[in-house]
C-alpha cells in the first residue's frame, strides 16, 4: 500500500435516498422523475451503444404515448 487513503465515491458520506417514478421509455430515449428532500426533477436519458446516459431533453422524441414502467 502506498499510504494514500482511498475513499468510496462521495467521500464516504451517504447520499440521501432517491425516489424514481414516472419512468417513460420510447425506443432509445427515456425520462424519469427523481425526487429527494429538496429536489424534484425530471431527468432525460438516451441509449448509446446499449448504455443509458443522462442527456439534454429529447424534445419531440419522447411523446405522451411512451410506455410507463412500474
Amino acid at each position: 500500500m502506498d499510504g494514500t487513503a482511498r475513499l468510496p465515491p462521495g467521500g464516504g458520506r451517504s447520499a440521501p435516498a432517491l425516489d424514481v417514478s414516472d419512468v417513460r421509455i420510447q425506443g432509445d430515449t427515456a425520462s424519469a422523475r427523481v425526487t429527494r428532500p429538496g429536489v424534484d426533477a425530471t431527468i432525460h436519458l438516451r441509449r448509446e451503444a446499449g448504455v443509458w446516459k443522462v442527456c439534454e431533453p429529447a424534445d419531440g422524441e419522447l411523446s405522451a404515448t411512451a410506455s410507463r414502467q412500474p
